[in-house]
């Protein structure tokens, strides 16, 4: 997961919070795992709009794919799912194929991921 997250801008650190085995009743058992995202942002404006609404729709989603789990999980992110997510955000902020930015004062913001 890290080495895909380096690339975004603002990236920090990634941690596993947890990890532990859970039965899906369409899976089987899968492997459900908890982390937190260090993003630096800039201090006044925090987490653009863009990635809270896209983390409001997968956590949407999640809950109305998974209506009947003990625990609602916030996100779920297939690795194909987190990739384009990440892809996207590369070239939205116009990351990919510009290796200088100018640095700034910032600020920083965890988001947690399960």
């Amino acid at each position: 997961i890290q080495d895909a997250l380096e690339r975004l801008p603002g990236f920090r650190s990634v941690r596993v919070l947890e990890f532990r085995p859970q039965k899906d009743l369409e899976r089987g058992l899968v492997v459900l795992v908890l982390y937190s995202i260090t993003l630096e942002v800039d201090g006044s404006s925090g987490v653009n709009n863009a990635t809270l609404d896209f983390i409001s729709l997968q956590n949407n989603l999640v809950e109305k794919n998974y209506p009947g789990a003990a625990e609602q999980p916030t996100v779920v992110y297939t690795i194909t799912d987190f990739r384009n997510y990440i892809t996207e955000a590369l070239h939205k902020d116009g990351f990919l194929g510009n290796s200088s930015q100018e640095a700034s004062q910032t600020g920083t913001e965890s988001l947690a991921f399960l």
